[in-house]
């Protein structure tokens, strides 16, 4: 369970999540107020506070977690810096990755980060504060509360997080248990990992034969015209696309669907041309249309970088480039630990 929740791993995606729940709960209180408060008031049970001392009592609830959370947050700076001194001294940069893979420090820290930044802002309740400024906010006293009680949660999860993220650093301390630990990332992240990359690399580079030629031999033709997926050419020194990354990327995806459009599209114009300028000339044959794409799977590149290089054949158009452009998804490369 703990591994589902801090799937979500970093800190702008912990506060996008907390964002859209208060922006659910501020469309609950503006409906409240739109259709009755007292109807609704008569489902919820009692509460056992005054209405008068609830601000007060949201907080000091508040101020206590905060103060929870500053001492969760400095257990788990000291313990990794601790253990990465270690590993570093010991030149085993591999257990540092392993180890923040196993005790869930990268989502841990973004966790408590962004609940710590979530309950110093919440002290001045931001959006029930726009709610009352433009008289919306309900006097039901459930959804402060309800909020408050969400910080709890997640600092429930967080302190469960800390507990095995104590624990497995004590038993990576431990010659024995760091082996074990290490044989288990191997077999569990290390090869499924790399035998993904291969699967896919291997079908990114192979899918012209699921692209240009099956379509021609469906249609009872020869295949006069080819492209290539991570492959380089005698390059002309002008691409037909290119993008520019002003920081480290890699090729993450590429949808196949939207590609093979393109291609037949240009395949059918350009061998329409080369039967037309073959039928003007009086002879047979003529130049290949060739298109390519030299940037791999999971290789890193940054600045001005070529996607597409075309020798031969019909120009692409310009939604064809858009379309191209689209098709091939980028990922930022995280720094290595």
């Amino acid at each position: 369970m703990l591994r589902g929740f801090f799937s979500i791993a970093t800190f702008a995606r912990f506060i996008g999540l907390y964002v859209c729940l208060c922006l659910l709960v501020v469309a609950a209180e503006t409906f409240a107020v739109q259709f009755g408060e007292q109807e609704i008031a008569q489902w919820l049970p009692p509460v056992p506070w005054p209405l008068s001392d609830q601000d007060a009592l949201l907080l000091n609830i508040s101020g206590y977690l905060i103060g929870a959370q500053v001492g969760l947050l400095s257990v788990v700076s000291i313990s990794i810096a601790l253990v990465s001194l270690i590993a570093q001294r010991e030149n085993a940069e591999t257990d540092v990755k392993v180890y923040y893979h196993e005790a869930l420090a990268f989502e841990l820290v973004a966790s408590n980060v962004a609940l710590l930044t979530v309950l110093c802002l919440q002290l001045l309740w931001p959006f029930q504060t726009v709610l009352s400024l433009l008289g919306a906010s309900a006097t039901l006293i459930t959804f402060k509360p309800f909020l408050l009680g969400v910080h709890l949660v997640w600092l429930t999860l967080n302190l469960l997080t800390v507990a095995f993220f104590i624990a497995t650093t004590l038993r990576f301390v431990q010659d024995k248990s760091r082996q074990e630990i290490r044989e288990r990332y191997i077999v569990n992240i290390t090869h499924p990992s790399e035998l993904s990359a291969r699967m896919r690399r291997s079908a990114y580079r192979n899918a012209s034969l699921s692209i240009l030629r099956s379509a021609s031999e469906a249609a009872g033709q020869d295949d006069q015209a080819a492209v290539f997926f991570g492959s380089r050419f005698d390059e002309p020194q002008d691409a037909v696309l290119e993008a520019t990354f002003h920081h480290s990327v890699m090729l993450h995806d590429v949808h196949m669907g939207i590609v093979k459009w393109v291609l037949l599209r240009w395949k059918n114009r350009s061998l329409r041309t080369l039967r037309d300028a073959a039928r003007d000339e009086g002879m047979g044959g003529g130049r290949r249309p060739l298109i390519w794409f030299p940037i791999d799977l999971n290789l890193p590149v940054q600045g001005t970088t070529p996607i597409c290089f075309q020798r031969h054949g019909a120009e692409l158009t310009r939604l064809e480039k858009l379309l191209l452009r689209y098709a091939f998804c980028f990922r930022r490369v995280r720094d290595e630990v």
